[in-house]
């Protein structure tokens, strides 16, 4: 069958979702990737799908540019249809689904977080709940990736039921991320990966940073991801410059293979302030490493406060801070039964080949029973 897998990034694409696809070919399926095009829209091409480019705002909300992506669906669904589509992020999902039903493409949705503009209490998010209410309406499959999004989304009417899927993210490779023992070191390092915005509690990390050096401790803080990134909780390239010239934080930027990372952490901190089912602390725990995080949708899902890893409270960078230090009052051996706990938990929850074959399941039942005419 003729698979369409939409997102709004060639990178997410690439990233989440290569296995997805390299089983969905291996499978004697057609699949076409459409998303904005990045240097991650080669690599794309390179596991044997096709490419097609759009154009998506991920930093605004400015209606007449989200119009232009949905025009843009339009077009593209009206000449060529395929069997089903899989939509991911929140722009296809909502702008790619609406097109679709025009021509009863049968379309699986996934949430991958609800996004700044659906938590923020304003008339946006009455126009995001409303899009999504339309947009859903039609879908055959809502998954969620936590179950504190799903139960949002059943309160407020925007989905059925029957429709809602709790699912674990887009799994983790865990023979890629292979289990590596915690190192015994007399300093700890402190690993936060993310690409750079502020809903990452990067900010409070950076405090919690400053605050500890001051000290005179025995741990070290790094910063990994890209930055420039489009969208609208951006930080500036010359703040991240400012706190590396400061000495308190090593910003090493992008990294493609964050496995040697992972495996020189002493324990991964992501203070988010909400995730759709954090894919980083899904690969540390298969790394084997404790992880600090808030509190939140998508992370605590993660976590078991004590067992593989501790929770703090978001925002907080006082907290932050106290929460990094009782780790390091921890005795080694605590550390590193965090660290074993939490690849158990991985391979119990996290196993990247039982996600796809839900994926490939639900795709290949959709195919199978199309939208009716009426």
């Amino acid at each position: 069958m003729i698979i369409y897998l939409c997102a709004n990034t060639s990178w997410y694409l690439y990233n989440f979702r290569r296995n997805l696809i390299r089983t969905l070919i291996e499978r004697g399926h057609s699949v076409t990737t459409i998303a904005p095009h990045d240097r991650f829209s080669k690599k794309l091409q390179k596991l044997g799908c096709k490419t097609f480019p759009i154009y998506i705002d991920n930093k605004g909300t400015n209606p007449l540019r989200d119009i232009r992506t949905f025009v843009r669906y339009l077009f593209l669904y009206s000449r060529a249809r395929p069997d089903v589509i899989a939509n991911f992020t929140i722009k296809p999902v909502i702008y790619s689904s609406l097109s679709a039903s025009f021509f009863r493409i049968q379309t699986i949705n996934t949430i991958t977080g609800l996004g700044t503009a659906f938590l923020s209490e304003s008339h946006v998010k009455s126009i995001v709940q409303w899009l999504f209410r339309l947009s859903l309406r039609r879908s055959k499959t809502v998954y969620f990736q936590n179950k504190d999004d799903k139960f949002v989304f059943l309160e407020s009417n925007l989905v059925d039921k029957d429709q809602a899927v709790l699912i674990h993210g887009s799994g983790v490779d865990l023979t890629h991320f292979a289990f590596k023992p915690l190192a015994n070191e007399s300093t700890d390092r402190f690993v936060l990966i993310s690409r750079m915005l502020w809903d990452k509690g990067i900010g409070e990390f950076i405090e919690a940073a400053r605050t500890i050096s001051k000290k005179n401790l025995n741990a070290t803080f790094q910063l990994v991801g890209p930055s420039n990134i489009d969208n609208r909780t951006a930080i500036p390239d010359d703040v991240i410059q400012e706190w590396s010239k400061e000495g308190i934080v090593e910003y090493m930027g992008m990294v493609d293979d964050i496995r040697s990372i992972l495996s020189d952490a002493t324990c991964v901190v992501l203070p988010s302030y909400r995730e759709g089912l954090s894919r980083i602390l899904m690969e540390a725990s298969a790394v084997g490493r404790p992880i600090i995080t808030t509190d939140v949708p998508g992370c605590r899902d993660i976590v078991t406060h004590g067992y593989n890893g501790l929770l703090c409270q978001p925002r907080d960078s006082v907290d932050l801070t106290n929460t990094i230090q009782h780790f390091m009052k921890l005795p080694q051996r605590q550390k590193m039964e965090m660290g074993q706990n939490a690849r158990i938990r991985s391979e119990d929850m996290f196993d990247q080949h039982t996600v796809n074959q839900t994926y490939v399941a639900e795709l290949e039942r959709a195919h199978n029973h199309p939208q009716n005419s009426g």
